[in-house]
């Protein structure tokens, strides 16, 4: 089904749509008992209005889901008289980043690495809490879904980043294994940061270990289960342990190969890109203090102040286990 999405106005009849909005049903029976939903689908602009029998397919789906579910239509208008009157040819929940990030792992070539990603995100622990788990505290990608989204840059970036010293060096580096390290590298953040509806709190297992230890446990867990060489392993664990560079930062030991060090870079510079884009959201004006350093969020094109006086704007020393 197509990402471009149809308002719901000005539909004309006869014509085919594809919409985006909130479903809300009504069920009901027929006088011959035969059970049917009444269906109505609404976006910012409009709604549409239809019937789906329970000969239909998607019946099924419909009676699994709750109202003001968001969901994806392709519709054929039938009346567009009082109201848009529809017949649904297909309806389905949108993709998600969690399908996406299967997606990306689909892509890998290395088959063993596959199998590894596809294994730890099978976990029930995993899969079930991915999508909400945060990747900070108090800084970029402190939010829900923060972590994943994390995990997709990473991976667009180690791609990006894989194909051109293959291209232009004489180094040679595994794009898999960096795309792999994307993956796992910070799955340990969905036992130590724990979500609600006002504060990112670290969990136990958060206080008492390294959210890097955390993930290199999940990894370890796992290995056993591929069909990888004693090299192979090492040079993962190693890459996925050293991915915060410094000890000083949560990781468990210095990157010393050039794919570790590539990929903690790669890290590095996601983290800061986050990071802006949190200040930019935070700041009053030009400066923003986060974590004992005072940034300028001012670019070549867009000058946000010349006051001075907001760098009491910051994250104070306490919130720093969040970083």
């Amino acid at each position: 089904m197509a990402e471009n999405f149809d308002a719901i106005l000005n539909l004309e009849v006869g014509k085919e749509y594809f919409i985006k909005g909130k479903l809300n049903k009504k069920a009901g029976k027929d006088k011959k008992g035969n059970k049917f939903y009444h269906i109505k689908i609404t976006d910012d602009l409009g709604s549409v209005f239809g019937k789906i029998t329970e000969k239909e397919e998607i019946f099924v789906l419909i009676t699994d889901l709750k109202d003001d579910t968001t969901v994806e239509a392709l519709i054929e208008v039938k009346n567009a008289e009082k109201y848009y009157l529809v017949n649904f040819k297909e309806i389905k929940l949108p993709k998600t980043e969690f399908d996406t990030l299967i997606e990306k792992i689909n892509e890998i070539e290395h088959e063993e690495l596959k199998k590894l990603c596809l294994n730890i995100l099978s976990k029930e622990d995993i899969k079930n809490n991915l999508l909400e788990t945060p990747a900070t505290q108090k800084s970029g990608y402190s939010y829900e879904k923060g972590l994943i989204k994390h995990i997709l840059r990473m991976i667009e970036l180690s791609k990006t980043i894989s194909d051109f010293i293959n291209d232009n060096s004489k180094i040679k580096i595994n794009k898999d294994l960096l795309i792999t390290a994307s993956i796992i590298h910070d799955l340990g953040k969905i036992k130590s940061l724990n979500i609600n509806s006002i504060t990112i709190d670290k969990t136990k297992e958060g206080i008492l270990f390294e959210d890097t230890y955390l993930s290199i446990k999940l990894l370890l867990e796992e290995l056993n289960n591929v069909n990888l060489n004693e090299h192979e392993k090492m040079m993962l664990e190693h890459i996925i342990g050293s991915s915060k560079e410094q000890t000083s930062f949560g990781a468990l030991f210095i990157p010393r190969t050039i794919e570790a060090i590539v990929f903690s870079i790669i890290e590095k510079l996601d983290t800061q890109i986050a990071n802006f884009e949190f200040m930019n959201e935070k700041a009053n004006g030009s400066l923003y203090q986060l974590f004992q350093k005072v940034y300028c969020i001012d670019t070549f094109a867009t000058n946000y102040t010349n006051n001075t006086n907001n760098t009491n704007k910051t994250i104070e020393d306490d919130e720093l286990i969040g970083f």
